[in-house]
């Protein structure tokens, strides 16, 4: 079972088409905000529940980017955003997914009950092929489907180098569901992760996770289901 509508993901794949093909100054934030016109146009959340820059439950000083608090039938939402843009490198870099993967430990230290914890994800014709390379420490990551799993435990973290660790930050285990992927334009990949504890480890690999069914979490608004 999907956490969010497929409409939701759709929608906002098709906004950053709009915006991908007008060739405008791309951001972060810029993302961020498609995303949520395609959160509240598409389910039954209402702009007012939509909290930012969340002080992290336990870890004081960090942030978690969004927060969706839980209301009759609706668990807690947590998100992270993470665009990666074409830099002056001319490759992918062990520090950008060290990034991501920092995302997703904050998400996976959150001790809640009733939450669910997404990473969404943007990325440039840049860092693709880079988690693609046969003998890279993510091409199993990357490679995964949707509705498939992969663990980021010790033994994942112990493949990789040190400038992925120090970007990477306090490691927190976690399994990691591929909710939502698409190519789009230019180069553009969105992958949407669904950010669970850990329980028994097995390193870095991809497995099969519950099979998605039709349904979802959160209720569509009617008509865009």
């Amino acid at each position: 079972m999907s956490i969010l509508p497929l409409a939701t993901y759709d929608l906002f794949v098709d906004e950053l088409v709009k915006r991908l093909n007008t060739k405008a100054h791309l951001t972060e934030d810029s993302v961020r905000y498609t995303f949520f016109h395609a959160l509240l146009k598409t389910t039954g959340i209402q702009q007012h529940e939509v909290i930012l820059e969340l002080p992290h439950p336990q870890a004081p000083g960090n942030e978690v980017d969004t927060f969706v608090p839980a209301t009759d039938g609706r668990p807690n939402l947590f998100f992270e955003f993470k665009y990666h843009r074409r830099t002056k490198s001319v490759s992918g870099t062990p520090n950008k997914a060290g990034a991501l993967f920092k995302d997703i430990s904050r998400l996976a230290s959150l001790i809640t009950n009733d939450s669910h914890r997404l990473v969404v994800y943007l990325t440039c014709a840049q860092m693709a092929p880079y988690f693609t390379k046969p003998a890279s420490s993510y091409s199993s990551f990357w490679a995964v489907k949707t509705s498939t799993e992969f663990m980021y435990d010790g033994v994942c973290v112990a493949n990789t180098n040190a400038s992925f660790r120090k970007q990477s930050g306090p490691h927190h285990p976690a399994r990691v569901v591929v909710e939502y992927s698409a190519s789009l334009p230019l180069g553009h990949h969105v992958r949407v992760f669904d950010v669970r504890r850990l329980g028994a480890a097995s390193g870095c690999s991809a497995t099969n996770s519950e099979p998605r069914t039709s349904g979802c979490l959160y209720p569509t608004e009617t008509g865009l289901s």
